[in-house]
């Protein structure tokens, strides 16, 4: 990754199972994107740009998340003084790999449904809770087949204040940069009514939002 180096890490029990775990070494050069990212775009200026922040961060929005319900990878492990962190492995795909796809037949199909109605739902739980996640980015999102969720993977930029239009906003972007004409408005429309059921939302701020990231 540009912020971290990601790694999976296969071990094996005491009783001989083999397991697997999601790593994260929080490093550096993350830090030096992470403040330098609201100069250069519209990302949002938070608290978080040194590497211990980043980690801190994380680390404990994860566990007040999980807290809430929220569907996020569990906390297994993690070392304050090499700021590593680990993980439960989800077994999935990114929603944007989910999107490549549907991007290809341009046509939505049972499962691509639940997947964005997830995404939405599961962004207004957290929205309702108090959080905004800030990193939307589908890439950053995991699809869970069996348990049928979306779970957010990047928690280091989470905060407190109010982003959630830009939560939003950033997602739907994301969206009208994978997506044909033929099936934007549709899977556009899915997301903001799924959204709706959890919470109401502001148009016209995340509107906003969606323009300033295009351009």
């Amino acid at each position: 990754g540009v912020s971290n180096s990601n790694e999976l890490w296969t071990c094996r029990k005491h009783s001989g199972e083999t397991i697997r775990y999601f790593t994260k070494v929080f490093v550096e050069a993350g830090s030096f994107w992470a403040k330098h990212l609201s100069i250069v775009s519209p990302f949002p200026a938070i608290y978080g740009g040194k590497t211990h922040e980043r980690f801190t961060v994380d680390m404990v929005s994860r566990v007040q998340l999980a807290d809430r319900g929220i569907p996020v990878p569990k906390l297994i492990a993690y070392d304050t003084v090499e700021k590593v962190m680990v993980t439960e492995f989800l077994d999935g795909m990114t929603v944007d790999s989910i999107l490549e796809k549907l991007a290809e037949r341009e046509a939505l199909a049972a499962n691509d449904e639940a997947v964005i109605r997830q995404s939405a739902i599961g962004l207004a739980k957290a929205h309702k809770a108090g959080f905004s996640l800030i990193d939307t980015q589908p890439v950053n999102c995991i699809w869970v087949p069996v348990e049928q969720k979306v779970y957010f993977t990047d928690l280091e930029f989470c905060s407190q204040q109010d982003k959630r239009s830009w939560d939003v906003g950033f997602f739907l972007c994301y969206l009208a940069a994978r997506l044909p004409e033929t099936i934007l408005k549709t899977v556009r429309h899915l997301f903001l009514d799924s959204y709706r059921q959890e919470r109401q939302i502001d148009q016209r701020e995340i509107d906003e939002t969606s323009r300033e990231l295009l351009e």
